[in-house]
């Protein structure tokens, strides 16, 4: 996980809590458990946060901080899809790019995914960018989606359908060609 993405992670899961339980903070612990990667890495991209103003800082002696809090500033990103994701780019493609039987094809590791659970992201980020689209969009998804599932898919179907998207959802472009990509064991 890039640096990029822990901190939108961190946005999205202080953001969430806050909308739960105004004003809560959330202990450096939750994040470095939620975030399952190194103190140090949590501390880091936290402290850039604060410096950018996205976050307050409950600091105690001996800790670079104890706890976080959103800042309005940092809700405002947040529901701010357009701007959220030019400053903190929605990474669709890492670790979820899949072939037909299921098996991610990324960075020198291996793990289970159903390609389904790919495609249900997509989804839920064309309802966030697109909603006045949406519904041509999904069906240009779907019709990829539908072709990879096939055991011969219909290349000139998929590429259709990319040419589409190109037209009216270049951001799912390179997300959509990695998955295809990923079918195909390319």
């Amino acid at each position: 996980m890039d640096n990029k993405e822990i901190r939108r992670k961190i946005l999205e899961y202080v953001y969430k809590i806050d909308e739960e339980s105004p004003r809560h903070y959330v202990s450096r612990g939750e994040l470095i458990k939620f975030l399952e990667i190194d103190e140090k890495r949590v501390d880091s991209n936290v402290l850039y946060l604060e410096e950018k103003g996205y976050l307050k800082l409950l600091k105690t002696l001996g800790s670079l901080f104890q706890s976080v809090q959103i800042t309005s500033y940092g809700k405002d990103l947040v529901e701010d899809p357009e701007q959220f994701n030019l400053e903190f780019p929605l990474n669709i493609t890492q670790n979820i790019v899949s072939n037909s039987v299921g098996t991610i094809i990324g960075s020198g590791n291996t793990q289970n995914l159903n390609i389904t659970n790919s495609f249900n992201s997509l989804y839920d980020e064309i309802q966030r960018r697109n909603p006045e689209k949406k519904d041509e969009i999904t069906k240009a998804v779907k019709t990829i989606e539908e072709e990879l599932k096939k055991d011969k898919s219909d290349k000139t179907i998929i590429q259709k359908s990319i040419n589409f998207l190109k037209q009216n959802a270049a951001w799912i472009v390179q997300g959509i060609i990695d998955l295809v990509k990923g079918s195909f064991g390319i």
